[in-house]
């Protein structure tokens, strides 16, 4: 399952039932979102997978309410920011600490 495909996928069916909501489409625009789903009605046949992921996912983040979603993201920010010049010790050498900074990281979202 390609990674980008599957982003490209999710973020279609998220613009598709937001268009949906939309009570004053017009035409172009209704004929747009068909098409839409047509595209994504071929993708779900072809990559069985991808429904059943994106639906595993939605269902994961509607557990969220968005003060929670705002902290996470907050704290992944600042995370990255604290991180991301010390995860790589030596490239050569195979040598990182991802296992530390996740642990980090752990630590800010779950507490201790």
């Amino acid at each position: 399952m390609s990674a980008t495909l599957y982003q490209w996928y999710y973020q279609t069916k998220k613009m598709i039932e937001k268009a949906c909501k939309l009570e004053q489409a017009h035409a172009a625009e209704r004929d747009l979102v068909q098409d839409w789903q047509s595209t994504v009605d071929i993708l779900e046949d072809r990559c069985p997978g991808f429904k059943e992921r994106y639906e595993k996912n939605k269902k994961m983040q509607g557990s969220f309410t968005p003060e929670q979603i705002d902290f996470i993201c907050y704290q992944i920010g600042d995370w990255y920011l604290e991180w991301k010049d010390r995860m790589v010790i030596d490239l050569d050498k195979g040598q990182h600490r991802l296992g530390f900074a996740k642990e980090a990281l752990k630590s800010l979202i779950c507490g201790e």
